[in-house]
């Protein structure tokens, strides 16, 4: 990667333009970014605006600093993501690297809610509400909606 005033220039091993080199872009204009919402081994998840399409996303950041290689696979995640049409995946909506280098991608927004792992947390933990909220019927339901995505993506 070099530098170019501001805003990186990303290359492929023989100094050409690569596929992080066409994302490059400005984040700020288009997006209102808010706060996190989730965080994982590729980076964070912010709440953002997205001004042109007049929606709220989930805006999956890489942290600054990101070697070009981690770079690649999140951009490679967006577009194997984006191929996905299913009823249980995430569409994604755009993919970039804002003007201070960071690679970014937006998907949909799922609204404020338990994720599976605070349900799966609860029910170890053996609270009563869980249990009656998530009947055994429901938790297959769940594990199916899961397995048929994993058999679609792959």
């Amino acid at each position: 990667m070099a530098s170019q005033g501001s805003a990186a220039v990303w290359t492929d091993d023989l100094g050409r333009p690569g596929t992080l080199a066409r994302l490059q872009g400005e984040l700020a204009p288009r997006y209102d970014v808010g706060e996190e919402v989730g965080r994982g081994g590729m980076g964070r998840v912010l709440r953002a605006y997205d001004r042109d399409l007049r929606r709220d996303v989930a805006l999956k950041v890489l942290p600054r600093g990101s070697s070009r290689k981690r770079a690649l696979r999140l951009v490679e995640e967006a577009q194997v993501s984006c191929q996905l049409e299913h009823p249980s995946v995430l569409p994604v909506h755009d993919v970039g690297i804002d003007g201070s280098g960071a690679v970014f991608f937006t998907m949909q927004l799922i609204p404020e809610h338990e994720t599976l792992r605070d349900v799966i947390e609860r029910l170890r933990g053996g609270d009563p509400k869980a249990f009656a909220e998530f009947t055994f019927e429901r938790r297959v339901r769940i594990i199916q909606q899961v397995c048929h995505a994993l058999d679609y993506a792959h």
